[in-house]
């Protein structure tokens, strides 16, 4: 079972005014800078597939541009928790923002110079996949310095939200106009969306001064680790998760989730067209719609997990995942599947939300980093499985037999999330110190193997 500390009410890590919402203006700044690469994600989810096709028609070609935004996750997500957990955090998301603001720029001159290639863009493409890997670890681990721990899931809610909204809203279709309009004119905004991002990365932790890390690891003190010290390091982070009951049923959960997520968006243009009749703007609609359960979900999330408790919230979301299949298998209404495709983006952001808190409330901060990227390649890796499965399923048992599978199975798991829940200790720490807020003081953060220490300054 996982060993929660409890969290000061008048920690030092918080610093900031708080708003209404009870998280500071630092969250804000932080919470402003995802959403802004996360529009920038969703134009270039949309640019770059269109570019590549206007480049060549083929379709591994064309395939292959998803493969090169989707490999860094499998490839990369280990080995970026360790530079997490080794850098300082301000300056790597900063940098990650900046790096790939200038990469789009290239991709700007070569489009004006005439020199654009496919393989260019691929490698363009992966290596904008990468960045983005690593900055979302990093805005993870990150978040527990800023936010208190009983605020967690309100905060990981409402960053989910904006990432939904950015790159499921606004940016894909804000990206297909754009590029209607100019070739090159998305990734324009594309690379200036990710210069504003590293902007208020900056912002966000303005005020702060940079020391080493007093409490690191000896180990890792003053070392650049080679090939064998990074995949220590990345061991001992899967080492610890699958060492703690709690993170491997949630890992498991997400993981299962996640499959049958897959499975679905697999399927759904099928869907779209043989059982609700839908053009291609109609699909487009319909995706929309179910986003927008999500963007809800990030704004209510805390509130449910503290009306509910963390076990009946999250097996609410996995609930809500069962009937979504279920409204899949049998019914061919659109109205329904509009509510079932909503019901099923908002427990995905609720169960994540959750799960999320629990993570940065319990793992040590010298392996938040490499815990969670190890946590996000479990559970983000079963996404390309459950894709395959269900072209294999509609192959040989027809469109619908992966809804039946999914409803039977999360059903289970709904089931399993509240009888386990007493012995896992599924609990996010609550304030034990009563007193307000004392004056910001000096804020020891992320005694991480090589990760600096940020402390207020006068």
């Amino acid at each position: 079972m996982l060993s929660v500390r409890p969290a000061r009410a008048d920690g030092p890590d918080h610093a900031g005014r708080s708003g209404r919402s009870g998280l500071s203006g630092r969250y804000g700044l932080l919470w402003a800078a995802s959403l802004v690469s996360c529009v920038g994600d969703g134009v270039l989810l949309t640019a770059g597939p269109l570019l590549v096709l206007s480049l060549n028609s083929n379709p591994t070609v064309v395939a292959g541009a998803q493969v090169a935004v989707t490999l860094p996750y499998l490839l990369l997500g280990v080995v970026g928790g360790v530079a997490v957990d080794r850098m300082n955090r301000r300056r790597l998301m900063a940098g990650l923002d900046f790096t790939r603001s200038a990469l789009l720029l290239l991709v700007v001159l070569s489009l004006l110079a005439g020199v654009a290639r496919i393989p260019l863009l691929l490698v363009t493409l992966f290596l904008l996949a990468a960045a983005d890997t690593v900055f979302r670890t990093a805005v993870q681990t990150t978040l527990p310095a800023l936010v208190p721990a009983e605020r967690l899931v309100r905060a990981n809610g409402r960053l989910m939200a904006a990432e939904t909204l950015g790159t499921e809203f606004l940016g894909p279709a804000l990206g297909g106009l754009l590029f209607a309009a100019a070739v090159s004119l998305p990734f324009v905004v594309d690379g200036v969306s990710f210069g504003l991002s590293g902007v208020l990365v900056l912002l966000a932790f303005a005020g702060l001064r940079t020391a080493p890390a007093e409490q690191a690891a000896p180990a890792a003190a003053g070392q650049r680790p080679g090939v064998r010290g990074v995949l220590r390091d990345a061991g001992a982070g899967l080492r610890w998760m699958w060492g703690e009951s709690t993170l491997r049923f949630l890992s498991a959960s997400s993981a299962t989730i996640n499959f049958f997520t897959g499975a679905t968006n697999a399927v759904m243009v099928l869907y779209a067209h043989d059982v609700l009749h839908l053009g291609k703007a109609g699909f487009g609609l319909l995706l929309s719609c179910a986003a927008a359960g999500g963007v809800f979900a990030g704004l209510v999330s805390g509130r449910i997990a503290e009306r509910l408790g963390v076990t009946r919230a999250l097996a609410l979301a996995v609930g809500l995942q069962a009937v979504d299949q279920t409204v899949m298998l049998l019914a061919s209404s659109r109205l329904l599947t509009v509510l079932a495709l909503s019901c099923s983006s908002f427990a995905v952001v609720q169960f994540s939300s959750v799960s999320l808190a629990l993570r940065q409330s319990t793992i040590p901060k010298e392996l938040l980093g490499r815990v969670t990227s190890v946590y996000r390649m479990l559970a983000w890796g079963s996404l390309p499985v459950g894709a395959m499965t269900a072209g294999l399923c509609v192959g040989w048992f027809g469109l619908r037999s992966t809804f039946a599978l999914g409803a039977v199975a999360l059903a289970v798991l709904a089931f399993l999330v509240l009888t386990r829940s007493a012995a896992l200790g599924l609990e996010i720490p609550a304030p034990t110190d009563p007193r307000p807020p004392g004056p910001p003081q000096a804020a020891a953060w992320a005694a991480a193997e090589g990760t600096d220490r940020l402390q207020e300054t006068p």
